[in-house]
């Protein structure tokens, strides 16, 4: 059965009540739930009375629930929601898990997230991102460098961008380099944002960062054709006196072992 996309809140809320006495399945109703999403009596009302029919929902309708709660800030509730997926067993599995990571930490609230995160049996890499992420935002940038550190799964963009929010905090350059380097040779297409991230680094003191790192920003500048930016930094670069050495790249000497700090400059 294929639905029309309805046009309003009340189309909406007129199809969703058809269908929980037609044909209740949560793969018809969740689409139309996730529509109510910025209308929180709406969303809700649908939401309660989803639950009250046993086979309209699914582990689906609860993540949608609480990506609400998040979007809405309605603490009360997501606690109510989590309080029912405790007692009704769907709290182990791992798309509510991290849906639950998420509510907590866009609320702030580090120690119920930290719980939820300890609980989960079989980490992913989404579960590892909301806390580097969520711990960053919420002003704990060590934390959130130590939890990156700590990962037994591969990051992706979103988590390496996290981490190099995190170092920005910290003035964490070294480590943010390390960080960048990783992310050039595991991304094989690029992440626009990933290098912006980097980029935005470089804006915390061009006099205090090594000059590999320099020719990374001016290069990254040029490619974003920020020329202006790019001219500043060659500057800073022409500035300290170093000379050019061809044949080397910067990622070579900045994952050389003692190269993080090298005075050669490269481009």
């Amino acid at each position: 059965m294929k639905l029309k996309k309805p046009q309003n809140l009340n189309l909406i809320v007129k199809q969703a009540q058809h269908l929980l006495i037609t044909n209740p399945n949560p793969q018809l109703l969740n689409p139309l739930l996730a529509l109510l999403v910025n209308s929180q009596d709406a969303f809700f009302l649908l939401y309660n009375q989803m639950l009250c029919h046993p086979f309209s929902h699914n582990h689906y309708t609860f993540t949608h629930a609480l990506k609400a709660c998040s979007s809405l800030h309605a603490r009360s509730k997501g606690l109510e929601i989590h309080a029912h997926l405790l007692k009704s067993g769907h709290h182990s599995d791992l798309f509510i898990q991290n849906s639950l990571l998420h509510f907590y930490l866009a609320e702030n609230d580090v120690v119920s997230a930290s719980r939820v995160f300890r609980s989960i049996p079989s980490l992913d890499v989404v579960s590892w991102t909301s806390m580097v992420s969520g711990l960053s935002k919420c002003g704990f940038e060590a934390e959130a460098i130590a939890m990156f550190s700590s990962m037994d799964v591969k990051p992706n963009a979103a988590t390496l961008v996290s981490a190099l929010s995190a170092c920005s905090g910290l003035r964490a350059l070294k480590f943010g380099k390390a960080i960048h380097a990783y992310g050039l040779k595991s991304l094989v297409d690029g992440n626009v944002v990933f290098d912006n991230a980097m980029l935005d680094m470089g804006h915390l003191d061009n006099k205090n960062v090594g000059v590999g790192t320099l020719a990374l920003l001016s290069n990254l500048y040029a490619s974003s054709e920020r020329w202006d930016d790019a001219n500043k930094v060659r500057k800073t670069m022409r500035g300290t006196g170093l000379k050019k050495v061809a044949g080397f790249s910067w990622v070579e000497l900045e994952m050389s072992t003692d190269g993080l700090d090298s005075n050669v400059c490269v481009a």
